[in-house]
């Protein structure tokens, strides 16, 4: 939580490591596949690292994430509904 609150670099890597499944196990509360979970969980990753400074200072880190992660899947699963391609 450190590195992010100072705004490291390897914040993203350190959180990958220490939360990787755990964001795959909330994935997969909105896939049925393990695939889908997965896309969904490295595009949370994506946008986590581009909105990290957005975490506020009383936030806890592990519902922030659990909430992108969220929001990937909501963002994936309207691109297939529509038709349209997920961009990459």
């Amino acid at each position: 939580m450190r590195l992010v609150r100072e705004g490291r670099g390897e914040a993203l890597d350190q959180i990958t490591r220490c939360y990787s499944q755990w964001l795959l196990e909330a994935g997969r509360r909105h896939w049925r596949t393990s695939n889908e979970a997965e896309d969904a969980v490295q595009d949370a990753l994506v946008s986590a690292a581009q909105h990290l400074d957005e975490l506020r200072h009383d936030s806890s880190l592990e519902g922030w994430l659990v909430r992108v992660v969220a929001s990937a899947c909501r963002r994936i699963g309207r691109g297939r509904k529509n038709g349209g391609e997920i961009p990459i």
